[in-house]
């Protein structure tokens, strides 16, 4: 096995774990931010409708842009802007303050969503084996760490706002690390068109094969 694929396999693992915590540590937080923010629970349902929603936009934005640019150059930076992110809705203390961060928020949580998954693809056509499972494993790994870190907050009384910049903080910086590698999968044999026969040409061409939707990886 190459070192550069074991590389681009480790890092990730990083990356499905980052996700995996900055969510989790939303989640844990919800409560506190309730009682911060003076909303009550059938009103948060209309606010997780706009986390989910930046998401939606974050997943099509990150999506071109890793068919623009490559996953090597977007995931790492969608990875910083969904830690930097994470702190908004900590800092919320109004109602529509806490609608736009989480707008906010969603949006990096949705880029580095696709982006990573769209690089994982990559990574386990290199590979030529299932590794995509691994991946989301780890994903889960990442909501256990958050629920022990905020549980440990909460012990000792700490604020969302401050519990939120603490994992964001040292979230942000894990990018210095080396970039996502950039995995190719190996090139496909070369394909043998059949010989032109006496019927029409444009059987080879089915119609709407052209139609179809290009794929990140």
């Amino acid at each position: 096995m190459e070192r550069p694929l074991r590389a681009a396999r480790a890092a990730t693992f990083i990356y499905f774990v980052l996700n995996g915590t900055l969510l989790g540590m939303w989640v844990v937080q919800i409560p506190a931010i309730e009682e911060q923010v003076g909303i009550s629970h059938a009103a948060l349902g209309g606010f997780l409708v706009l986390l989910g929603a930046g998401a939606f936009l974050g997943m099509q934005v990150g999506g071109r842009l890793s068919d623009r640019l490559g996953t090597r150059t977007v995931v790492p930076l969608a990875g910083i802007l969904c830690s930097v992110t994470l702190i908004l809705p900590g800092l919320a203390q109004q109602p529509w303050v806490l609608g736009a961060a989480l707008l906010i928020f969603g949006f990096g949580n949705g880029t580095l969503d696709v982006s990573m998954n769209a690089h994982a693809v990559q990574v386990e056509k290199a590979y030529e084996r299932p590794v995509m499972s691994a991946f989301h494993a780890t994903f889960s790994i990442g909501g256990v760490l958050a629920a022990l870190v905020g549980a440990a907050a909460l012990g000792i009384g700490w604020g969302p706002a401050a519990t939120l910049t603490a994992v964001a903080g040292p979230a942000s910086s894990s990018h210095s690390c080396p970039p996502v590698s950039s995995c190719r999968p190996p090139p496909p044999s070369p394909l043998r068109m059949p010989r032109a026969g006496p019927g029409p040409r444009s059987a080879l061409f089915p119609p709407g094969s052209g139609s179809s939707p290009s794929w990140l990886c």
